[in-house]
């Protein structure tokens, strides 16, 4: 009984990668990553802008207690 490793099984040694594709596989990687970093830096304002816009509106459409009391002192 042998103690090396029995042919075709999973531990034969793979082809190593050329260099060449290894840089393309870290480039793409790096890309991939700074495309999501960059959308996440541009969505992120515009979501913010929408909820203060929305805050702004119902702020604006509510009347101020301060509105209330001159009201009251007028009649």
């Amino acid at each position: 009984m042998g103690g090396g490793p029995v042919e075709g099984s999973a531990l034969r040694p793979r082809p190593a990668r050329s260099a060449l594709s290894r840089a393309l596989a870290t480039l793409l990687g790096l890309m991939a990553g700074a495309s999501c970093v960059a959308i996440g830096l541009w969505l992120v304002p515009h979501l913010r802008a929408r909820r203060v816009r929305h805050d702004s509106i119902s702020l604006a459409r509510r009347p101020r207690v301060a509105d209330w009391r001159g009201a009251e002192e007028r009649t």
